[in-house]
């Protein structure tokens, strides 16, 4: 038989002690819950329950029950089970004192979306819920990088930026950063940051050295993910283009005195950046005499200078210096020095020697009779070769080399009276662009003879004509040469 209120009476000597106890049914027990009301997805959450009897009476067989809609259980304390059916955790005593305050507490899972809610009952006499909403960090990043690079540049700063506009830390964050074409200090191309911690409306930022790898594009991904939000990724790209000039310095290796020939002088944008405030320098050795240059040249005191405001990628330019040999010089010859000084590089240095020489007695010549020369139109080289000294010079062999921008249209040769007179024959070659003209058997001394060679100009370009001559009692070749500008309107 139940018993609704059992009453002992102990009587002593001196009085009574009454102890008495009620079923929680017959006796309301206060229910507070602790804990979080906005949680993120996905996470276990602890709270706590406080259990109350604020009476002067003991509640027995109390049984509290939480039930949990849209969460999952993890755990439970004082042995709280699980009931999977209700999706509720139980908890069952024998007794509450009068006055006792009994502590609980459990785990859940929030879900991933949506809010959830717990709620608690002691013997469905009184009930306090908790409702939470779900809340997230909310993350973004930004990354940076110049976007105009070279390899010039020693290191290039690129930069990071993690950004939490949501209503939740977003703790266990983790950055990996990875880059293309670039580089950290220590050679990787890739970096980690861990257990990364971003309060609510703060940011996480890095400065991040690096140094560019090879010419192209180039770029800095960021990946960031953390456990109660989404990933997220951010990334920039550039350019890494490096100026980067050739300078070479030609000419003939053995000329004559007073004999006429080209120093070349080659600058090229090699690189995949232009540059930009370029001049080329050259100083003219000591036995050579300034005649005439291309590019509207500055020449001062033995120095040429030529000024451009830039060279674009993979553009050249040739510079044609027109000299004549004025002093005998050995071996290795004069040195000539040619210069290049830009904006973006240091300066480059290419040279040239030649061996002068003193020819006996003979000499040649050359001019052009237009310049510029427009392209498409035509224009003549004028030759003429002598015999100045006191002796006869045998089998005289005139050859006129085209220059490879030009196309061939004909020629004409002339001997003057004290050669013999008479027309001078020719044979021109077309595999080796070169116009032969007919031995001169015999150029007696103060004679000699005029050849003119009919071009067109065919692209624009500084071309070169050039013109070679031997003798039997010299048999080594001597030349001269012209420079001729070709231009488009």
């Amino acid at each position: 038989m139940r018993k609704i209120l059992t009453v002992m009476s102990i009587f002593l000597f001196m009085g009574a002690f009454i102890s008495t106890e009620i079923y929680p049914d017959r006796l309301s027990l206060k229910i507070e819950h602790s804990g979080q009301q906005k949680a993120p997805a996905n996470a276990a959450i602890s709270y706590q329950i406080y259990i109350n009897n604020p009476h002067k009476l003991i509640a027995k067989e109390a049984v509290v029950t939480l039930y949990i809609e849209n969460a999952s259980f993890v755990s439970a304390s004082h042995n709280g089970a699980h009931d999977s059916g209700r999706n509720a955790i139980v908890w069952q005593f024998n007794k509450i004192a009068a006055g006792e305050i009994k502590n609980l507490s459990y785990v859940i899972k929030t879900p991933e979306k949506g809010n959830y809610s717990v709620c608690s009952t002691a013997t469905a006499k009184f009930t306090d819920c908790v409702f939470v909403e779900i809340v997230k960090p909310i993350l973004s990043c930004t990354a940076n990088i110049p976007k105009n690079i070279s390899l010039l540049d020693k290191y290039i700063t690129g930069t990071f930026s993690v950004s939490n506009s949501g209503h939740y830390v977003a703790n266990d964050t983790i950055v990996k950063v990875t880059l293309n074409n670039l580089q950290f200090e220590d050679g990787s191309q890739s970096a980690t940051f861990s257990d990364v911690n971003i309060k609510v409306n703060e940011r996480f930022s890095k400065n991040l050295k690096l140094k560019p790898v090879a010419d192209g594009k180039c770029g800095i991904y960021v990946r960031v993910a953390s456990p109660n939000t989404n990933t997220t990724d951010c990334s920039d790209l550039g350019v890494i283009a490096t100026p980067r000039l050739l300078l070479t310095k030609s000419a003939p290796g053995i000329v004559y005195v007073k004999s006429t020939f080209i120093y070349q002088i080659l600058v090229k944008n090699t690189g995949s950046a232009p540059v930009t405030d370029l001049v080329i320098t050259d100083r003219l050795p000591a036995g050579m005499k300034f005649m005439q240059t291309t590019y509207n040249g500055k020449y001062n005191g033995g120095t040429i200078k030529w000024y451009f405001k830039s060279l674009g990628v993979g553009e050249e330019t040739k510079i044609l210096i027109k000299v004549q040999a004025v002093e005998k010089h050995s071996s290795p010859g004069w040195e000539n020095i040619a210069y290049a000084n830009c904006a973006e590089l240091e300066t480059l240095q290419a040279n040239a020697f030649t061996v002068v020489n003193i020819v006996p007695a003979l000499t040649i010549y050359i001019f052009d009779d237009i310049d510029p020369v427009r392209v498409g139109d035509n224009y003549i080289y004028t030759m003429a070769v002598n015999n100045e000294g006191q002796e006869k010079a045998t089998n005289v062999r005139i050859k006129f080399i085209l220059p490879e921008e030009a196309t061939y249209l004909g020629y004409d040769g002339k001997l003057g009276a004290t050669s013999g007179g008479g027309n001078l024959k020719g044979t021109y070659n077309k595999d080796t662009r070169e116009v032969i003209f007919d031995n001169i058997h015999l150029l007696q001394p103060n004679s000699g003879g005029v050849f003119r060679v009919k071009l067109k100009a065919s692209k624009e370009s500084s071309a070169i004509g050039t013109v070679s001559a031997t003798f039997d009692e010299f048999s080594k070749p001597f030349i001269a040469q012209e420079p001729t500008t070709f231009y488009k309107d």
